[in-house]
């Protein structure tokens, strides 16, 4: 998220701007579905849990907010367009090869925190 305030326009460029080209393609192509993997940032930061699809988004970064648009251009190609969306609104994701770093998920801080022997760092009360 941090990226994103630095660097808005390159993240609106990577995040909207060149999934709207993906997309396009998909029309083109005449693809039956698109799957599109959005983000938790889309809601905020909730006091209220659990997060349902009813629940409202507020975007706190402007990384949010383009995943925001990209969903919004998800509807509107699956409106205007016989393309099937699929919209997965992932948190915390974890793979292999996923670098360590400040932007990294929590499975990757976890798990770099116990291989250095160090205590698993869990904020707020853990609920």
């Amino acid at each position: 998220m941090k990226f994103s305030t630095e660097l808005p326009i390159l993240v609106n460029e990577v995040n909207a701007t060149c999934t709207v080209n993906v997309l396009e393609l998909a029309r083109q192509k005449q693809s039956k579905i698109v799957i599109f993997p959005s983000n938790a940032a889309v809601y905020g930061d909730l006091e209220i849990l659990p997060i349902t699809d009813k629940t409202s988004l507020y975007p706190l970064s402007p990384y949010a907010a383009t995943k925001i648009a990209f969903e919004d251009y998800m509807s509107a190609f699956s409106n205007s367009y016989v393309i099937e969306t699929v919209i997965l609104r992932l948190c915390n994701v974890y793979g292999p090869r996923q670098v360590y770093s400040e932007y990294s998920g929590i499975g990757s801080v976890f798990i770099n925190q116990a291989l250095r022997v160090e205590k698993v760092t869990v904020e707020g009360d853990g609920l």
